[in-house]
């Protein structure tokens, strides 16, 4: 028996059994076996590239909640990060930029924390302050945080299905700094629409979830968002995320809580990384951050390294863009002024 428990702390103590998925019904924990190299390379760590993977351990959770104990998980716990954003707005550039072997590895996009968010989401009377609420969080995140190198930080950037967290994320001990990364009303249409209709339904797809999570936040009946267009509703799932993340800004009070906009980072990456290292305390060197900036990380695709990223290259796409949909676009910020969701000034609080 105690061979048993001392392997079950041992599995739970390897970063390498990376935390996949939970089933809370019927009380189940997947892992995966990986390596840092195949995290940090990913840029999606749910069912599209990790769940394809064979090397799985489904174990009961009580079992891991024993031999958490047992390795005393609390006192171990690893303080976090975090990148928060509104989808499409270069995150998943961010988060690669601050990956430095020894220094920082950033989990993108990890298929537990939607988990977490579906709970928070479903349940009847959730309340924050629910001891059994706050215990699944604290392992939750314990398990995405082991660390693969001594002293080396995690970085999170969730999933925007999972923003609906960032309360409770900001009353974890375990975190230390949290990044809101967003861009204007008019480029994320953009964006939306140079993805073509796989884009705007993935956005399309996420709408209700977005609307119970912000409810309190709609300016419009639930039977008027049936008939709306489809840019009106791609901008009503952004302005909800918006007016709930300058909300959390405000309650910050600027303690933990900063703001990036994309196009920001992008005029100035050389400024903008020096100031998120010293954000998130990476202590990147200016040799580091050049090398970053200079090598494949900044100048590919974040998402599809066979494609060549260029500032320039975004430039005429844009344009592009607007020559086809201009009108469109325009109408759209329009009706979303009108309801309180154009957010034109930006979120309060920049880096």
């Amino acid at each position: 028996m105690t061979d048993i428990r001392d392997q079950m702390v041992s599995f739970v103590s390897d970063p390498n059994n990376f935390l996949f998925s939970m089933d809370l019904q019927k009380g189940l924990f997947e892992f995966v076996a990986t390596t840092r190299s195949e995290l940090s390379t990913l840029s999606f760590l749910d069912y599209r590239t990790l769940g394809q993977n064979e090397k799985k351990d489904v174990i009961p959770a009580p079992q891991i909640i024993q031999a958490l104990h047992s390795a005393k998980f609390h006192q171990k716990s690893n303080r976090a990060n975090y990148l928060f954003h509104t989808s499409f707005c270069c995150s998943t550039l961010v988060a690669r930029c601050l990956d430095l072997p020894g220094k920082n590895l950033s989990l993108k996009e990890p298929h537990a924390l939607l988990g977490l968010a579906a709970f928070k989401r479903l349940s009847a009377n959730f309340d924050p302050a629910d001891p059994n609420w706050k215990n699944l969080r604290d392992i939750t995140l314990y398990l995405l945080s082991r660390s693969f190198h001594k002293g080396e930080k995690i970085l999170f950037k969730p999933s925007n299905g999972a923003n609906n967290l960032l309360p409770e994320i900001l009353d974890c001990p375990q975190t230390e700094r949290v990044l809101i990364l967003y861009d204007d009303l008019e480029s994320f249409l953009i964006s939306i629409l140079h993805g073509g209709n796989e884009r705007a339904a993935s956005i399309a797809h996420i709408l209700e979830d977005l609307v119970r999570d912000f409810a309190d936040n709609l300016p419009l009946e639930l039977e008027q968002i049936r008939p709306l267009t489809g840019l009106q509703k791609i901008s009503l799932g952004w302005g909800l995320q918006m007016k709930f993340l300058q909300h959390t800004i405000v309650l910050d009070s600027g303690q933990k809580v900063k703001s990036l906009k994309s196009a920001t980072f992008l005029r100035n990456p050389e400024e903008t990384l020096e100031k998120l290292s010293d954000f998130y305390d990476l202590e990147f060197s200016r040799r580091e951050q050049a090398e970053i900036l200079n090598g494949p990380t900044f100048n590919m695709h974040s998402k599809d390294p066979r494609i060549i990223f260029s500032r320039s290259k975004q430039i005429k796409e844009k344009k592009n863009i607007l020559n086809i949909f201009g009108e469109d676009i325009r109408e759209t910020i329009t009706w979303a002024r009108s309801l309180g969701l154009d957010f034109e000034s930006g979120l309060s609080n920049p880096l």
